[in-house]
C-alpha cells in the first residue's frame, strides 16, 4: 500500500471525522489509529468514471493548484490510477492528468467551491 503524505487532521477530513469509526470502537484518536485512518482513506478513494475530484496537491507543470476541481475520464484497471480532465468554467480543457488516487480526493460535504484564474491557455 502507498504511504500518504497526508497530516492525521487532513485523514480524519477525508474519511468524515471519527464518529462513524468511534462508534464501532474502531478509532481511540490516537497515533496508533494512523494506519487505521490510511487503509479507510485508501479503500475508500476507489474511483468512478465521471466522478468530480479535488486535486490534494500543487501540478505546477499544468497550472494546477491543491483544492482544483476535476473529472474522472478513465480508471485504469488497479482502481489506483486515473486520468483526471481539469477545466476551465466554460469547459476549455486545462490539462488531462494522469493521477494517483493519493493525488486526489472526492469531494467533502464541508467543501466550499472557489474560482481562481488560469494563465492564458
Amino acid at each position: 500500500m502507498e504511504q500518504s503524505t497526508l497530516s492525521m487532521e487532513e485523514l480524519k477530513r477525508q474519511v468524515g471525522g471519527w464518529s462513524k469509526y468511534e462508534q464501532f470502537g474502531l478509532l481511540r484518536r490516537d497515533k496508533k489509529d494512523l494506519a487505521l485512518l490510511q487503509f479507510i482513506l485508501y479503500n475508500k478513494n476507489m474511483f468512478e468514471e465521471l466522478d468530480t475530484v479535488v486535486l490534494a496537491r500543487d501540478i505546477e507543470k499544468y497550472g494546477l493548484k491543491r483544492g482544483d476541481i476535476g473529472a474522472v475520464v478513465h480508471v485504469y484497471s488497479n482502481g489506483k490510477t486515473v486520468e483526471v480532465e481539469f477545466v476551465t468554467a466554460k469547459g476549455k480543457t486545462v490539462a488531462l492528468v494522469t493521477l494517483s488516487s493519493l493525488d486526489i480526493r472526492h469531494m467533502a460535504n464541508d467543501d466550499i467551491l472557489h474560482v481562481r484564474g488560469v494563465a492564458t491557455l
